[in-house]
């Protein structure tokens, strides 16, 4: 009987590994708790086990050398849309972002555009307009009462949509081009170390 219990554990350490790397930027770059950002991560390192789990799957049922092309050209593609979506990211995590507090910023906090600004906040900057930043505004508003909830909703939205964009295209782009090195791994063009199992991953005990 096949050992689900390693292979989901195989499988999760796997995915730890890709969100912890590179010093946990993946993790580091989520969007603030505001956007419910630990739900969002939990939702990304779900839906990257699934993929690998899937990868996983299909390489371990491929063998001929035409499915080297196929699995290099998945990976090409993933990574070709996590181009755009690595600066799309960065662009809206700005615009929809601040940190807080100004003087010694610590934490980023979801902000609307300008336009979506409340009565009460707009009264503020007509009568304080060097204090019209976002942070200064958290600092003497109710951080509820600045902007239109919609408006705050739908900037959540967006980070967490191009945030999921981005994670899970790259991280499916590795998958997919470790899959089509292990090819050269089973014909015994490899680097120095363990050769890995059927597929690109180790096979679990059965």
């Amino acid at each position: 009987m096949t050992d689900y219990k390693g292979l989901l554990i195989w499988a999760v350490e796997v995915v730890t590994f890709v969100s912890s790397a590179f010093g946990g930027f993946l993790t580091r770059i989520a969007p603030p708790d505001q956007t419910g950002a630990s739900y969002a991560v939990g939702i990304v390192s779900f839906l990257l086990l699934i993929v690998l789990l899937i990868v996983s799957a299909v390489g371990r049922r491929t063998t001929r050398k035409s499915k080297f092309k196929l699995w290099v050209i998945a990976g090409v593609c993933c990574l070709a849309m996590a181009i755009p979506a690595a600066f799309l990211y960065a662009a809206e995590l700005d615009r929809y972002t601040y940190w807080y507090p100004p003087e010694k910023p610590v934490a980023r906090h979801v902000q609307a555009p300008a336009a979506d600004l409340t009565d009460l906040a707009k009264d503020y900057v007509g009568r304080n307009p060097g204090d019209s930043s976002a942070a200064e505004l958290e600092r003497n508003l109710p951080s509820d009462q600045i902007w239109h909830k919609e408006a705050v909703a739908r900037a959540n939205r967006i980070l967490l949509v191009t945030y999921l964009w981005l994670v899970l295209t790259l991280a499916t782009a590795v998958f997919c081009l470790i899959e089509a090195n292990a090819f050269g791994w089973r014909r015994g063009n490899r680097p120095t170390g363990k050769e890995p199992g059927p597929g690109a991953w180790p096979t679990p005990q059965s």
